[in-house]
């Protein structure tokens, strides 16, 4: 993961706002409350799978009445204040994961990535490696570090939706397929629980 993306915060926030006011009438009646939305609820229940599943698994654990039926809004609540964040600029890049990303690229390995929604992250952390020096420049224009240098990356992009969610291996042998590569030959830098 190459930014500390805004999607726990957006999953925290369309519960909050909809427990707050179309969905006030079961509050009482569920287990949510905002301070027990943790990140380790969101690490274990939430994080990795498809956006529907990610719903139902979220309204399943805090026992939000009629959860099935709550998913498209949930889904879709969560997904209009996502692409606002990401619009606002609200993540910032690892410095130590560009790095390493960028010592990849420069070595000649083949990188694909999981598109991200309508627009590049930017790097925007401090003290950015010696290629990155502008803050915001798109972190896939970077050029490539290392030995090799100056060598086009193949990167060929994954689409984001596919038939099964994580932990199923579709998305990954989808990417080695993309990058020409048995997944024997490939390894994967994956932050979600369900995805490791």
């Amino acid at each position: 993961m190459l930014v500390g993306s805004p999607h726990e915060q957006a999953w925290k926030a369309a519960l909050r706002q909809l427990m707050e006011t179309e969905w006030a009438d079961v509050r009482d009646r569920s287990e949510w409350s905002d301070e027990r939305f943790t990140p380790q609820v969101y690490q274990q229940v939430i994080s990795g799978k498809p956006r529907v599943a990610g719903a139902l698994a979220g309204l399943e654990y805090f026992k939000i009445p009629d959860a099935a039926q709550r998913v498209p809004v949930y889904a879709a609540h969560t997904q209009d204040l996502l692409i606002r964040l990401i619009e606002e600029n609200r993540f910032d890049a690892y410095p130590d994961a560009l790095r390493f990303v960028m010592a990849v690229r420069g070595s000649g390995v083949p990188v694909s990535r999981r598109p991200r929604p309508r627009r590049t992250p930017t790097y925007a952390a401090p003290d950015p490696p010696r290629h990155v020096r502008r803050a915001g420049r798109p972190l896939l224009r970077l050029p490539p570090a290392g030995p090799g240098a100056g060598r086009p990356a193949r990167r060929r992009p994954v689409g984001t939706d596919f038939e099964h969610g994580k932990p199923d291996p579709e998305i990954f042998v989808t990417s080695a397929g993309e990058l020409r590569i048995v997944p024997e030959d490939c390894f994967v830098v994956e932050d979600a629980v369900s995805g490791v």
